[in-house]
């Protein structure tokens, strides 16, 4: 008995050490996801499907770039402060935007696609064709459109 109980205490040790290693680091990566900028862009059909981009800005700014088949052509911004920012910023921290592919491939050719670009500790990242990636991307995208795309009002239009 004496023989399992020194054998059994130092591999309880490293098991315990090993836990909070753990820990510790997975506390930390969610610390180093500094997103400065997103950038959501809806993609074309076969149809009229609308195209336009949406930029959101860790200061609170927001662009909206109306390309084709929408209600307001042109490109418009407002401020909807950092802290609206910060929530969509937090939504993707916590899908944890960072792990997904760079592309999903497209098995449909007529419907639109979603494509991300951002930034995030200082280093752009892209996601082509969000569509077909997680489904969480395209709550995302639902999120950042009620931002810009689905809210004409406050909007200044740049020339």
């Amino acid at each position: 008995m004496k023989k399992y109980f020194f054998f059994l205490i130092p591999i309880i040790i490293i098991s315990l050490i090993a836990c909070a290693q753990t820990k510790k680091s997975a506390k930390s990566t969610a610390k180093k996801m500094d997103i400065e900028y997103v950038m959501m862009r809806r993609t074309a059909c076969f149809g009229k499907c609308p195209i336009y981009n949406i930029e959101l800005y860790k200061d609170g700014r927001i662009k909206y770039t109306g390309l084709r088949f929408v209600k307001d052509s042109g490109v418009y911004e407002k401020n909807i402060g950092a802290a609206a920012a910060e929530k969509i910023f937090d939504k993707m921290r916590a899908y944890r935007i960072d792990t997904c592919s760079e592309k999903y491939n497209m098995n449909i050719t007529d419907l639109p696609g979603i494509y991300f670009n951002y930034t995030m500790n200082n280093e752009e990242r892209k996601i082509i064709n969000a569509n077909f990636g997680p489904s969480f991307l395209r709550r995302l995208a639902e999120d950042i459109d009620v931002l810009g795309a689905d809210n004409h009002t406050g909007w200044k239009k740049n020339d």
